[in-house]
């Protein structure tokens, strides 16, 4: 596989567009990992509230504060979570 970075270049390279499928995508996988980085846990769909939930931190949690969110970076951000 690769990482995001590799991936835009490859995209870049090919004169190839993402599908807006694609992009969304990409951008749940984002918003995944600040909510990550903030929570210490994913967030939950409550179908009853019609609302995402992630307001409880896991005890042993300290929020992770990311000033340079960026392809490059975001590889090495997930494997500092994981």
């Amino acid at each position: 596989m690769g990482s995001l970075n590799d991936l835009l270049k490859m995209r870049a390279t090919l004169a190839k567009q993402f599908t807006e499928f694609t992009l969304w995508y990409l951008f749940d996988c984002l918003v995944d990992s600040l909510i990550i980085m903030e929570y210490g846990k994913e967030a939950t769909y409550n179908i009853k509230s019609n609302k995402l939930e992630a307001t409880n931190r896991n005890e042993d949690w300290s929020p992770i504060c990311h000033f340079d969110i960026k392809p490059a970076n975001v590889e090495s951000l997930i494997a500092k979570i994981l």
